[in-house]
């Protein structure tokens, strides 16, 4: 019982890690696609001038 316990608290603290890794590329990309839309924003600004 105490091995079952141990394997289900790995096999959770590696998804756990699993979902922060995926957590933070989602966060980066979210950074990124702001900084797109900002560039675009500006050319569409400069183009209006």
């Amino acid at each position: 019982m105490n091995t079952n316990i141990q394997k289900l608290n790995a096999s959770f603290d590696k998804q756990q890690a699993n979902f922060e890794r995926l957590e933070k590329r989602v966060d980066e990309h979210d950074r990124r696609l702001d900084r797109h839309h900002e560039r675009i924003k500006t050319l569409f600004e400069k183009g209006e001038e």
